[in-house]
């Protein structure tokens, strides 16, 4: 029975979703987090890893990122390949010389190129601008996250010109480290590298929390993210949206949930698979949805992109713009590219242009303060709820219409039409299922956190513990949904 629904979906999914159909193949699914392939690699990494004496350990985990990679083509990997090994001769060559200047333009040239790489495989040819049938046409997996992760070493660089060599074996695994290439988290050279270096040392106590953290991302991809994506295009394949307001509304309050839910469980996924293997990744998310203000919000919203911005961007424009006026235009700026890094259509522009409006806004007149809190957090849900619709639809005149029945037929809001989704057993499933899951976790993650303290003191909670993972377990077994694991950060 599992076997047929799989199939079903899939088939649903890649005729209904907005993922573009050319990025479908069995393959292309398969090596991710969710999958047996994946726990299978990671399971044989983790084992070879701590058998390995520590100066070959950092060779293990190269090679396991690269395997990792040409499992979805083998373009990618021989791209990835160009690419480490040309930053990797022109690190060393600014070691090579012991003038700084020199050193500095070095530094430029590489970051230059870099950005040219980016930008010929993210935007150039989704442009049209080559021919579908040259060699060159595919979209490099991942080329945002690493290409931000290196050009930030070398910024850190460019502040520190004394700054000391990092050997060759770190470079290449701080470029390609398999748990968050591909989508982060971005880490800064100053946090990981000394964890390549000197920080993969065994420590037995680190692995509850990693297996918490990979079961909690696969719980909340497969029975919260997936689930509400089965219901949307079970509404799409239905034409639920052109029929009926009510469940139209109800859709584009469950997105925020699916959209967090599919970002922040990559996040832990990562951060779980990476402390199997002794190093630590920065948190990414923290309780966004909380926030009333932009400025908070984007402060907890994927948080090591935000530092990425703020430090690569944003502060070296201010210190070029002295007065107090122009700063608003590096704010502008940060916006507009950060909507532009999301993808080649021009929604993701107005995103961008969007969130700026509202930071400049609320910077002018600070709603969040002139509010009740929890009116002011009502109206800026509301906010975030519009700018999704606006990220989430790449149709321009799709946009147009969603955004009207979202901002003008609240009013046909009804009761009866919400009948619908519960008389509907397929999609009341999809949705209930979505929603008791997100609801556990949030009750439970809270929970679990004051577990932990407790732990420390009552060494007896560890079989309560073991329960848990247990049901996590049975969780995703039952009621996870696996056909399109694919994660959205993939996009990007």
């Amino acid at each position: 029975m599992r076997c047929e629904c799989f199939k079903v979906r899939r088939n649903q999914f890649i005729k209904f979703s907005h993922f573009p159909v050319k990025s479908f193949n069995l393959k292309y699914i398969a090596m991710i987090f969710t999958s047996i392939e994946f726990q299978t690699l990671l399971g044989v990494l983790i084992f070879l890893f701590w058998l390995m004496p520590k100066n070959f350990r950092p060779f293990t985990l190269i090679v396991g990122s690269f395997v990792f990679y040409s499992y979805f083509n083998l373009k990618y990997s021989f791209h990835l390949f160009l690419t480490v090994i040309t930053n990797l001769v022109f690190y060393e060559m600014s070691f090579l010389s012991k003038h700084l200047k020199k050193r500095k333009v070095i530094y430029l040239v590489i970051i230059f190129l870099n950005l040219v790489n980016l930008l010929f495989f993210k935007y150039f040819i989704q442009w049209g601008l080559l021919e579908k049938k040259h060699y060159l046409y595919f979209f490099p997996l991942g080329i945002s996250f690493y290409t931000f992760q290196v050009i930030g070493l070398y910024r850190e660089h460019l502040e520190d010109l004394s700054k000391e060599k990092y050997r060759w074996q770190s470079f290449i695994l701080f470029m390609c480290y398999f748990p968050q290439m591909i989508a982060g988290p971005i880490e800064k050279a100053s946090s990981l590298m000394p964890q390549l270096k000197d920080g993969m040392k065994t420590d037995w106590n680190r692995f509850p929390k990693a297996i918490y953290l990979f079961l909690v991302g696969m719980l909340l991809k497969t029975c919260v993210s997936d689930q509400i994506e089965l219901g949307i295009q079970y509404v799409r394949a239905n034409d639920f949206l052109d029929k009926n307001t009510t469940v139209n509304l109800v859709i584009f309050y469950f997105y925020p949930i699916k959209l967090f839910s599919d970002f922040f469980a990559y996040t832990l996924m990562a951060r779980g698979s990476s402390l199997f293997l002794g190093i630590k990744l920065h948190m990414n998310f923290n309780r966004p949805y909380r926030q009333n203000n932009p400025r908070d919000f984007w402060r907890n919203w994927h948080m090591t992109i935000y530092r990425w911005f703020l430090f690569n961007l944003y502060i070296p424009i201010n210190r070029i713009l002295k007065k107090e006026n122009q700063k608003w235009f590096a704010v502008f700026l940060v916006f507009l590219v950060s909507g532009f890094w999301h993808g080649v259509y021009f929604n993701y522009v107005i995103f961008g242009i969007i969130w700026a409006l509202l930071y400049f806004i609320y910077e002018r007149f600070p709603l969040h303060k002139m509010l009740p809190k929890p009116l002011s957090w009502l109206v800026f849900f509301h906010l975030i709820v519009f700018t999704y619709i606006v990220f989430h639809e790449e149709d321009l005149l799709e946009l147009k219409r969603h955004l009207f029945t979202f901002t003008t037929q609240f009013w046909r809001f009804s009761l009866n039409d919400l009948k619908l989704i519960y008389n509907d057993e397929t999609l009341s499933k999809y949705l209930g299922i979505a929603l008791f899951f997100w609801c556990s976790h949030v009750t439970f993650s809270n929970l679990f956190k004051k577990w932990i303290r407790w732990k420390r003191k009552i060494k007896t909670l560890i079989i309560f513990e073991g329960i848990y993972y247990y049901l996590m377990i049975y969780c995703v077994v039952n009621y996870g949904t696996f056909f399109s694991n694919q994660f959205y950060y993939f996009r990007f």
